[in-house]
C-alpha cells in the first residue's frame, strides 16, 4: 500500500531537490518500496544488511558497500523528513547511526587487514575491535547524535601502545590505519562518498599525527587543555574500535571537562570564540536583537535582511542556541552531573528542570532550533552541499520558501526573522556583557610604563593626589608584567583593562587612594585564577554603582 502523501512527496522532490530526484530515478524499485513500506521498515532493512556484511571482504568491496549504504539510508532519511514521517530527532539520530555503522565496519575491516598482514597481534581476531587498543571518538554533532543531512564528521583517533608491548611499529600501523580510514570515508566514485572527515579536534593538531596515544592526550588536556576543547569534549562518544578504551579515556579527562568550582570565566572564553567566528566568517547581518518591529512587519525588508544569512553561524542561529545549552552545562555541570547531556534538546530540558534556565526561554530556543535545523536540512538537500546560508537572491529565497512548505517568501521571512530575533535576545540576555568589551571602555588601556606622562595624567584624572602618583604608577606597571600569577594570560589582562577605570575612579574618591590601590594589589597577588576572579567581579551587580557612573561599592576594608 502506497503511503499517504506520496503524490505530494514526489512533487516536492522533483521541484525542489535535483539531488534527491536523481536518487529516486536511479533506483526506481527501491523508491517504490520506500513509498509502499514506509521509512521505518526500509531503514531497519538497511541496517540489518550492514550487520550481516562481511568485513573481511576486499578493500574495494568494502568501499563500494559503504558508499551505497550511505546513499540508500541518507535518501530514506530525506524522504522521512520531507514527508513528515519522522521528527527532527529521529532524522538526525538515523543519520548519526549511519555514520556510526560506517565507521564500525571500516575500522573492523582495517583491523582485520592489519592482522592478516602480520602487523597487529589482535587479542580476538574473530572480533577484531575487542581489546584492539584503537578507538574512534565521535565529536561535535556526530557525538551528540545530531548529524546534519550533509555533515562532515568530526573524529578523534586514539590508541594505547601498551596494548602491544612487544611491538615497536604500533604507532606507524595505527597512523596508517587512520589515513586509510579517512580514505574509505572520503573517496568518491559514481555512488558518491561516505562522509567528509575532520580530525582537527585532536590535541594540538598542527604538531601531532592523526592518531594520538591515549597517554599523550590525557597529559595534554591536564596541562594545556583550553576552554574550547572542554566544550568539544562534552560531546565526545566512542563509536568504533575499542569502545572500552574510549570510555576509560573519557573517565580520565572528566575532571578537565567538568570543573567542580563555578566556572563563569569560560562563558567569556566561549563568547570570544563566537565573536571571532562572527568577525572572520561571512555569517550574515548583525544587530539582530535591535532590529525595529517595523522591519519584522515589512515582508520586503525582512527578506532583504535574511538574504545570504548564515543559519548556523549568524546571529539568532543554530550555533548561538547550542552555545547557550553548552555553556550553561559547563558552568554548572561540574557540581550538578544531572545537567550533562550531549544533545541540545536534552540539555535545554535539564537546565529548565534545575532552574538554571527559564522554561519560557527554553521553549523559545527549542522551537527556534527545530525550525532552523529543518531549514538547514532543506538547504543541504538541494544538491548535497554542506551549506548553511540562505539564498542570496529573491528568486532563490522564493524557491526555498516553497521547499519549506510556506505559501511564499514573504510569509517565511516574517516567521523566520521573528523567531531568530527572539533567540538572539535570549542569547544576549545571558551571555553578552556589554560593559566588558575592552574596546568600548574609555581609558581602559593599562598604563604602558612609569616613564609615560599619560600615566600620571590618568591617575590624577581619577583623583589620585600628585604625591601618590609615582608610587601608584609603580603598582600599575607591575600589573603589566607576568610577576603576578593571576595576570599571566592575555585574557586576564583584557579583563583587567575593563576593570581598571572603575577601580581607579573608586579609589580616587577615597581619603587615601594609594592605600586602596595597595590593598587591591595585595588581594590580586593572592589570586590563583585571575580570569575567574575578575570575571566574577565584573558579573557582580554591586561592582557597577548605579548612582555613580564610575564607581564601585567597596567593602569597609578599602574605605580608608
Amino acid at each position: 500500500m502506497i503511503q499517504p502523501g506520496a503524490r505530494e512527496l514526489l512533487a516536492c522532490l522533483g521541484g525542489n531537490s535535483p539531488y534527491l530526484a536523481d536518487l529516486a530515478r536511479e533506483d526506481v524499485l527501491a523508491f517504490a518500496a520506500l513509498l509502499e513500506q514506509g521509512p521505518d521498515m526500509c531503514v531497519q532493512d538497511a541496517f540489518a544488511t550492514c550487520a550481516k556484511f562481511d568485513t573481511t571482504s576486499g578493500r574495494e568491496c568494502v568501499a563500494a558497500f559503504l558508499r551505497h549504504t550511505k546513499k540508500r539510508i541518507a535518501f530514506i532519511c530525506a524522504v522521512a523528513d520531507l514527508g513528515g514521517f519522522w521528527s527532527l530527532e529521529e532524522v538526525t539520530h538515523a543519520l548519526s547511526r549511519l555514520a556510526d555503522t560506517a565507521l564500525d565496519l571500516a575500522v573492523r575491516h582495517l583491523l582485520w587487514c592489519a592482522f592478516q598482514a602480520g602487523q597487529l597481534a589482535l587479542p580476538n581476531p574473530e572480533h577484531p575491535a575487542q581489546g584492539c587498543g584503537f578507538v574512534i571518538l565521535a565529536m561535535g554533532k556526530l557525538g551528540a547524535r545530531e548529524l546534519n543531512f550533509s555533515s562532515d564528521i568530526d573524529l578523534m583517533v586514539l590508541y594505547d601502545p601498551t596494548a602491544y608491548p612487544q611491538s615497536d611499529t604500533v604507532r606507524r600501523v595505527f597512523v596508517r590505519m587512520t589515513s586509510d580510514l579517512v580514505s574509505l570515508m572520503e573517496a568518491r566514485d559514481a555512488n558518491g562518498y561516505v562522509f567528509r572527515t575532520d580530525l582537527r579536534l585532536r590535541p594540538d593538531p598542527s604538531s601531532t599525527p592523526p592518531a594520538v596515544t591515549v597517554q599523550a592526550a590525557i597529559l595534554y588536556y591536564e596541562s594545556l587543555g583550553q576552554t574550547w576543547e572542554r566544550a568539544a569534549m562534552t560531546k565526545a562518544r566512542p563509536v568504533a574500535g575499542d569502545l572500552t578504551l574510549g570510555r576509560r579515556f573519557l573517565v580520565a579527562i572528566r575532571p578537565f571537562i567538568w570543573r567542580r568550582h563555578l566556572d563563569f570565566a569560560l562563558i567569556d572564553d566561549l563568547h570570544d570564540m563566537k565573536a571571532r567566528i562572527d568577525r572572520y566568517r561571512k555569517a550574515g547581518r548583525t544587530d539582530l536583537s535591535n532590529l525595529p518591529d517595523a522591519v519584522l512587519a515589512d515582508p520586503s525588508a525582512s527578506i532583504e535582511w535574511l538574504l545570504g544569512h548564515n543559519l548556523k553561524l549568524g546571529q539568532g542561529g543554530i550555533r548561538e542556541i547550542e552555545f547557550i545549552a553548552q555553556a550553561m552545562q559547563l558552568v554548572w555541570g561540574g557540581r550538578e552531573p544531572t545537567l550533562r547531556d550531549k544533545t541540545t534538546f536534552g540539555a535545554l530540558k535539564k537546565l529548565v528542570g534545575s532552574g538554571r534556565l527559564p522554561r519560557e526561554e527554553a521553549e523559545v530556543l527549542a522551537r527556534t532550533y527545530r525550525f532552523l535545523r529543518d531549514a538547514e536540512h532543506r538547504l543541504q538537500m538541494r544538491a548535497d552541499h554542506q551549506t548553511h546560508s540562505l539564498p542570496d537572491t529573491r528568486e532563490g529565497f522564493e524557491a526555498f520558501a516553497i521547499f519549506m512548505n510556506y505559501p511564499d517568501a514573504e510569509v517565511l521571512a516574517l516567521d523566520m526573522l521573528s523567531r531568530m530575533r527572539e533567540a538572539r535576545r535570549i542569547f544576549e540576555r545571558h551571555f553578552v556583557l556589554h560593559s566588558a568589551q575592552p574596546e568600548e571602555v574609555e581609558g581602559s588601556v593599562l598604563v604602558p610604563g612609569p616613564e609615560d606622562g599619560q600615566t600620571a595624567e590618568l591617575l590624577q584624572k581619577h583623583g589620585f593626589p600628585p604625591e601618590q602618583v609615582q608610587e601608584a604608577t609603580q603598582v600599575l606597571t607591575r600589573w603589566r608584567g607576568n610577576s603576578l600569577r593571576a595576570l599571566r594570560s592575555e585574557r586576564a589582562h583584557a579583563l583587567l583593562r575593563v576593570l581598571l577605570p572603575t577601580l581607579l575612579a573608586s579609589f580616587g574618591v577615597r581619603s587615601n587612594p594609594l592605600a586602596c590601590l595597595r590593598r587591591f594589589d595585595a588581594l590580586l597577588a593572592r589570586q590563583h585564577a585571575g580570569i575567574i576572579w575578575q570575571t566574577n567581579l565584573l558579573r557582580w551587580k554591586g561592582f557597577w554603582n548605579p548612582r555613580q557612573k564610575k564607581g564601585v561599592r567597596l567593602s569597609p576594608a578599602f574605605n580608608i
